[in-house]
Formats: structure tokens, C-alpha cells, sequence
């Protein structure tokens, strides 16, 4: 019978231990008004905190639309596979799988659908993030037309002459020898690789006067070229 009795006690106090639990919460508590709007972090509990209590606080979050972090666990706003490709950064940065516990760049249609690699070439996932390639950085239009065409440091950019040989800018112009960070005209070489070359015979290499403080140079008839 003793035992009965202290089973009886530690079960009342279980109780009384769950129901001061409950008690200690509350439900879009206003001091969890800012965690709510931006984490879904809507309920607060004792001991001052935030929680995340329901699926409809965290996919009304703000995170939810930008980071994907539209599921609940363990109290917090966590991402989900719908959550990642509906994301403002599976829009602008192709951060549109799930890898672990954040979205992330996995697949080449995660970085293929965004705007940076149409216009930046970065199109290639690379440790959950998108880069450009050597093959990326030719297809966009800074190569074609002025000679971008290698990555450096996550952005496609002018590295050697073989980049300027690629542009506009040499075939049009005879920008066409790399020279600090970009393609130059500098020889009769360069207007030689030129269309108004083959066309109209400009095919020498003569200076300028600087404009605004910038060197410049033009591809001329050799007999309008001045020695």
C-alpha cells in the first residue's frame, strides 16, 4: 500500500509540472513579435525564449521566403525542398536544393535558371554555391563583346591576350593584347587580326591624342599613317 500511495504523488506531481509547462507559454506573445515576423519564432516559453510552435508561423516567416526555411522542427524554422526552390535565393543565387540544414547550389538547373549566370556566367554549383567556368565565362556577353572570358575570384574577367582575341573589341577594333586587367590596342599585330583590316585595309597601328585622360589609339591605311 505505501507504494501505491508515493506512485499516486509522483504522478500528481508530473502533472502539476506539465500544466505549469503549458502555462509558462503563450501564443504570439508580443515580445516575440519581431522573431515571429522574421523567423516564425512566434511563441514564447519560459525562461524568456522563442519557439517556433506551428508549419504556418515559419512558411509566413520572412525566412521562409527568402532562405526556404518553411518547415518545423525542434522548436525552429527549418528548410524543406519546396521551401529552397520557392526562395528568393534559389531566384538570385540558385540556392535551390537542400544540403543538410540550408539550401544550397547542387544541380546545374539550380544556377542554370538565374540571372547571374546568364549575365555573370556563374552557372556551375561548386561546394553549394554557383560559379562561373572557363566555358560559362565564354557564352555571356562581357566575353564576346569585351574580352571576359576567364573566372578570377568567383567573376569572369580579362586575363590574358586569348580573352581579348575572343571580344569584339579585337575583331572590330584591334583591342586585341592584354595589358593591366584589359585588352588594348598596341601594334600593326593587333589591327592585322581586325575585319576593317581585311576589308578596308586599316591595317596599322597608329596613336592618338589622349581623350579625358586615357590613352588612345586607332587601326589606319599605311598611307595615312603618320611615322
Amino acid at each position: 500500500m505505501p507504494r501505491i500511495v508515493v506512485r499516486s504523488a509522483s504522478l500528481g506531481l508530473l502533472a502539476a509540472f506539465i500544466l505549469s509547462g503549458l502555462a509558462c507559454s503563450e501564443k504570439y506573445a508580443e515580445r516575440c513579435g519581431h522573431e515571429c515576423k522574421a523567423n516564425g519564432r512566434c511563441t514564447g516559453v519560459s525562461g524568456q525564449r522563442c519557439v517556433a510552435t506551428a508549419d504556418g508561423d515559419c512558411e509566413r516567416a520572412e525566412s521562409c521566403a527568402a532562405q526556404g526555411m518553411c518547415g518545423l522542427a525542434d522548436g525552429k524554422c527549418v528548410v524543406t525542398a519546396a521551401g529552397c526552390a520557392a526562395s528568393v535565393d534559389c531566384k538570385d543565387k540558385g540556392l535551390c536544393s537542400v544540403a543538410r540544414d540550408h539550401c544550397a547550389a547542387v544541380k546545374l538547373p539550380d544556377c542554370a535558371r538565374t540571372e547571374a549566370c546568364k549575365r555573370e556566367g556563374r552557372c556551375t554549383p561548386q561546394n553549394g554555391e554557383c560559379v562561373p567556368t572557363k566555358g560559362d565565362c565564354e557564352k555571356i556577353r562581357d566575353c564576346t563583346q569585351f574580352g571576359k572570358c576567364s573566372p578570377l575570384d568567383f567573376h569572369c574577367s580579362t586575363v590574358t591576350s586569348a580573352d581579348c582575341k575572343l571580344s569584339a573589341l579585337c575583331k572590330e577594333q584591334g583591342y586585341c593584347t592584354f595589358q593591366n586587367g584589359g585588352c588594348a590596342l598596341l601594334s600593326d599585330e593587333d589591327c592585322k587580326q581586325t575585319r576593317v583590316c581585311r576589308e578596308a585595309g586599316r591595317c596599322y597601328f597608329q596613336a592618338v591624342e589622349a581623350n579625358k585622360g586615357l590613352p588612345q589609339a586607332e587601326c589606319v591605311k599605311k598611307s595615312a599613317r603618320r611615322m
